[in-house]
């Protein structure tokens, strides 16, 4: 299966890629040569026992991603996604092998940090003796570099995944209303009550209507724009009566929920008579909005909770003026390697010193 996702994201980039970007690869085909396949049970070319046969020896099929440091008198392998013979240990995301060859052939022996036959993976404590979540495949969670220094082993450790999601699959629809405020209306399949949105319950009733600010704080002519981040927060976002591009937020952890008094990101007169409004979310709760200014430009701002304490920024115009059509709709995504995916992102790198000169026992500096 992972053999054929990766086939598919290959043919998915060469068919993207014009001709003049397309990497031009060519093999020396008497300068390089196969040495051994260092993981799983079976050579799959050769059709012979794989050289360290890590299912038999260590329960371990294959791995992803992988870097390589020495220490003492052994070269440490550091290895990310790990797939593991089942059943797959509730711990067992990543793992760590050694070897003491210093010579490629006839193959690198390798030794699986383990236990009774199963690999174990790298413990990672924080500072106050909380275990950080290495959890997580196909996301960036992983041992990423080792060092040693004065007779200490040191790893480097990507961690804290976090996936943004729309919170347990509630569902909030916004509008603006007669008086020009913007109202919503919501659903979760996870709570109940009499008015609860299901379409087995109720005839698929919605919670009731009610405002999210006062009346006339839009153009009457404005789009609305909406995304949910983080664990279930929202942002809307509006024209303002002076052409001022507006938000306003809640959070279910903050406040109980309550919506927050609207603000403007930009100055008015800051957007086309004629434009709409797009919003999109990524990092780690980072929020971008875009729109077309009064001579054609594409404009967006921007904030991030990691970065001057979450604050909105001066709007800046990411193309030439006359660029977009004033009466045309701009629309934002985010995306990772090509691929639209879902928003699970890497929360931070730490810096870790391996205990008693173990890989699998680290502690946060």
């Amino acid at each position: 299966m992972e053999e054929a996702h990766g086939r598919d994201r290959a043919r998915f980039f060469r068919a993207e890629l014009p001709d003049f970007m397309r990497p031009k690869i060519s093999v020396m085909q008497s300068t390089v040569r196969k040495v051994c396949q260092l993981t799983g049970e079976t050579d799959r070319e050769r059709n012979i026992p794989a050289f360290n046969r890590t299912e038999s020896n260590f329960g371990l099929v294959g791995t992803d991603l992988g870097s390589s440091f020495e220490h003492g008198d052994r070269l440490w392998f550091l290895f990310g996604d790990t797939v593991a013979v089942p059943p797959r240990p509730s711990d067992g995301h990543d793992s760590v092998a050694w070897t003491t060859a210093t010579q490629p052939g006839p193959g690198i022996s390798l030794q699986f940090s383990n236990s009774n036959k199963k690999y174990t993976s790298p413990r990672l404590l924080a500072t106050d003796g909380s275990v950080l979540d290495t959890s997580g495949f196909d996301v960036p969670v992983a041992p990423v570099a080792g060092l040693s220094a004065n007779g200490q082993m040191y790893i480097i450790y990507t961690t804290d995944r976090i996936e943004e999601t729309s919170y347990d699959n509630g569902l909030d629809a916004f509008w603006i209303g007669p008086d020009n405020g913007v109202g919503s209306s919501w659903a979760n399949p996870l709570i109940v009550a009499t008015n609860w949105a299901n379409p087995q319950l109720n005839n698929g009733a919605w919670h009731s209507a009610f405002p999210v600010t006062h009346p006339g704080v839009t153009r009457a002519d404005s789009s609305l724009a909406a995304l949910s981040r983080l664990q279930g927060a929202l942002d809307v976002f509006w024209i303002g009566p002076d052409g001022t591009v507006t938000t306003t937020w809640a959070n279910p952890q903050i406040n109980n929920g309550a919506w927050n008094i609207p603000f403007g990101i930009s100055l008015p007169g800051a957007v086309h008579p004629k434009a709409c409004l797009s919003a999109v979310t990524r990092f780690q709760g980072a929020l971008d909005v875009f729109w077309a200014g009064p001579d054609g430009s594409v404009v967006t701002n921007w904030a991030n909770p990691q970065i001057d304490d979450g604050r909105w920024h001066a709007a800046f115009p990411i193309t030439a003026a006359h660029a977009a059509n004033a009466a045309a709709a701009v629309s934002a995504v985010t995306r990772h390697n090509g691929f639209v995916k879902p928003n699970i992102v890497m929360g931070r790198s730490v810096f870790a010193l391996a205990r008693n000169g173990d890989p699998t026992d680290l502690q946060t500096l």
